[in-house]
């Protein structure tokens, strides 16, 4: 009560600093007693003393165990009970250990642990044997943690360089990266006024990391943070495991025998691809370009959908989010990876290749500029063709004879059985099959 009264009012006295670690309550009279020597050899005289107390202090009585301090320190300590007498503590032997009654000027000694650090104290403790305890379990890492080291793993392996951040953030950023349904995460004591809120994305850490780095003069520039962020909804407090990735900069360094470029769209695509590919997930990974961030660019971004919900995005920041916080341009990528991590397959699978040659064939659709390729190769592995083992798209294009309002995208077919070498009759009919899903399902014809 002392030292919350103390904090409460900004008000360190040496009175606080003394009563808020506890004084022996039956000291007073000892003081009082002191106090009236002192007076009598002045001259004075003590007529009477009146002692009122409304609560008798008496010492605590703890039993000490002679097994519990040889099974805590380790070690027979002989003399425990005359360490404890130096104290001033009255013991009285018993069969097992000793009665040890604690005076009142002792308050932090509350259970026998506390006799028995004492003894330990008072003993020496570098005269206690040093040895490892005994393992009841084996030790085991936790599944999603080593998944989780695995995911950094591979991103370092694909050029990243790894970050750690704080996990708070200012207003303004929180502010230009968080949801509007969510609620700001405010901390009561902050470090500083620009890490007040909970962070609820990982991209401003990134960006700061690579402003940093360009002022001492980097010119290529790839991170990523494998790390939480925290959302609050209504009186729902939630924890996310997410993964963000940035590149800014000279995507090829300074080679002579390359062309310069900067980094763009389709280095944030392929890195998803692969860890797509690496956690066995490709085939549920989509992108959309509905209702995306705000933060993002209109035209060069999308979100990450998987599984039927959007998990994330990846893109251009938008230049006017840039501009504000004083950011270069840059690539980045922000996506949930605690369902990825989860979803991921113990077990790798193996497939069997084939033995006999593989048959290609390209088709071109003409399709709507709002149909994405996604779309269209969803469709072609709806239509279930057992013999079909690889779609890519290898073509886009647009203009003449087409419509301002068409664009036409090509794919290479590959077939392959593991029995048999196709026939061109089975390949004309999945072919037919696959031509008529993608007709119905993303309204195309085939060009």
């Amino acid at each position: 009560m002392v030292r919350l009264a103390s904090k409460r009012h900004h008000l360190t006295t040496e009175s606080s600093r003394r009563f808020e670690r506890v004084v022996d309550p039956n000291l007073t009279w000892v003081a009082a007693e002191r106090a009236v020597e002192l007076f009598e050899q002045c001259g004075a005289e003590l007529n009477h003393s009146v002692d009122i107390v409304k609560k008798e202090f008496s010492p605590r009585d703890i039993f000490l165990r002679e097994s519990e301090i040889e099974r805590i320190l380790g070690a027979k300590i002989e003399e425990a009970g005359q360490l404890l007498s130096r104290l001033g503590f009255s013991l009285s032997k018993m069969n097992e250990g000793w009665m040890v009654s604690v005076p009142t000027r002792r308050p932090d000694i509350e259970r026998e642990i506390d006799l028995i650090e004492e003894v330990a104290r008072l003993h020496g403790f570098d005269q206690l044997p040093s040895s490892l305890p005994p393992l009841l379990t084996i030790p085991q890492v936790r599944d999603d943690y080593s998944r989780e080291l695995e995911l950094a793993s591979f991103c370092a392996a694909l050029g990243l360089h790894e970050v750690k951040n704080y996990s708070f953030e200012s207003k303004a950023r929180w502010q230009a990266f968080s949801s509007v349904s969510l609620e700001p995460l405010e901390l009561a004591n902050p470090l500083h006024s620009d890490l007040q809120y909970m962070k609820s994305s990982l991209i401003p850490g990134l960006m700061e990391v690579v402003c940093l780095n360009q002022a001492r003069g980097q010119t290529s520039l790839s991170f990523f943070e494998l790390g939480k962020i925290y959302a609050k909804q209504k009186d729902t407090i939630s924890e996310d495991v997410h993964l963000a990735a940035v590149w800014s900069g000279q995507a090829n360094g300074t080679r002579w025998m390359e062309p310069e470029r900067e980094y763009d769209y389709f280095d944030a695509k392929g890195f998803l691809d692969d860890i797509g590919v690496s956690l066995g997930l490709s085939t549920q990974i989509q992108l959309s370009t509905e209702s995306l961030p705000s933060y993002m660019h209109p035209k060069q971004s999308a979100n990450i959908i998987f599984r039927g919900r959007v998990q994330g995005s990846l893109g251009r920041l938008h230049p006017r989010l840039c501009k504000d916080m004083g950011w270069p341009q840059a690539i980045v990528l922000e996506i949930s990876a605690q369902g990825l991590i989860q979803a991921k397959s113990k077990r790798s699978m193996i497939k069997a290749f084939s033995a006999f040659p593989s048959v290609t064939r390209d088709l071109a659709f003409v399709v709507s500029k709002d149909v994405d390729a996604a779309q269209v190769q969803k469709a072609i592995q709806s239509a279930k063709v057992s013999c079909l083992t690889k779609v890519e798209v290898f073509d886009h294009y647009e203009g003449k004879p087409l419509s301002k309002s068409e664009k036409s995208l090509a794919f290479a077919l590959e077939f392959s059985d593991l029995e048999k070498t196709l026939k061109d009759s089975e390949i004309d009919k999945a072919i037919a099959k696959i031509t008529e899903r993608v007709e119905k399902d993303c309204n195309a014809r085939l060009r």
